[in-house]
């Protein structure tokens, strides 16, 4: 059986975030994912015009729904995602609770629509309250530079990230970060650990893209679900959650990049935001091959 993956996200009616983009990553994971309503949104490529909060009864009896039949059929969760939370943090972290302590759960501290617009996911209360509650049951938490600094506030990379790990989120991956005119790198921060670490870097495309921090933390998410995978094809058997988690992030990086690089290239020109394609367009012709394919570089767009 298929690790299953729980996530708890706010729709996106053209499917190119939300939740229904990261249902579609963690399947082309090779997960089940299981979904749970966090919000109602009304949006497009181009940007935010609504979103409307599931009552909190709601988003727990959809939780109870899928963890009842779960384990009538002898599965487990294997890992969350957690992306728009609609003003239910609270609601959610109950749910968290709940879980296996050994569940490990990714966070995309989502505060506004990567399409821009001037609407946003959180005012800075939800802000604040959503990193008090959530923190502290987070694995890895994968904001971008601005999520950090409205999260934090403050700019300096580092320190946001420390304070987030300060407040409980055992592992930070700050991706889209600056090193050049047009370089950026993914820095990867892990519980016990000084040194900051390169996850993956990549040369800013012209254009604007939709839901590529959706695809990446879902991809994360997906493969921390078969880690055991990895950690027998990759890693040897012997590993640590710094080099687990840095091989990981890679892979994501690398397959959200080619996700980019096929949108550029089926929507040509910079004036409108591009959906990313329904998968990147590299994936393993047998599931068996899984640790081998996250070792393959060859194929993914990586400049």
């Amino acid at each position: 059986m298929k690790p299953a993956v729980l996530v708890f996200a706010a729709s996106d009616g053209g499917g190119g975030a939300g939740l229904l983009a990261d249902c579609r990553a963690l399947a082309f994971a090779g997960c089940r994912p299981l979904a749970v309503v966090t919000g109602v949104s009304a949006q497009n490529s181009e940007g935010l015009r609504g979103l409307w909060p599931v009552p909190a009864a709601s988003l727990r009896a959809q939780f109870a729904a899928l963890a009842e039949e779960e384990k009538k059929n002898g599965g487990t969760v294997a890992a969350v995602k957690i992306g728009v939370l609609a003003g239910n943090a609270e609601a959610v972290a109950e749910c968290l609770r709940e879980l296996p302590g050994d569940v490990l759960v990714v966070w995309d501290p989502v505060v506004a629509p990567g399409a821009g617009g001037r609407k946003s996911f959180a005012d800075a209360d939800a802000i604040r309250e959503m990193r008090r509650i959530i923190a502290p049951h987070v694995f890895l938490a994968t904001p971008n530079p601005g999520e950090i600094k409205k999260l934090t506030g403050t700019k300096f990379i580092s320190k946001g990230a420390r304070a987030l790990m300060a407040d409980g989120a055992r592992n930070v991956v700050v991706t889209g970060v600056s090193v050049g005119k047009t370089l950026m790198r993914n820095e990867l921060y892990c519980e016990g650990i000084d040194d900051t670490h390169d996850a993956g870097r990549f040369h800013i495309r012209p254009g604007n893209y939709h839901g590529s921090g959706c695809m990446f933390s879902s991809l994360a998410a997906g493969y921390l679900a078969r880690r055991e995978e990895l950690i027998f094809y990759h890693c040897g058997g012997e590993y640590d959650d710094m080099l687990m988690l840095q091989e990981i992030c890679e892979c994501a990086h690398r397959q959200t990049l080619s996700a980019v690089a096929l949108a550029a290239k089926e929507s040509p020109g910079e004036g409108r935001y591009k959906t990313l394609p329904l998968f990147p367009p590299c994936r393993p012709a047998d599931e068996r091959d899984f640790g081998k394919w996250l070792q393959k570089k060859d194929g993914y767009y990586d400049d």
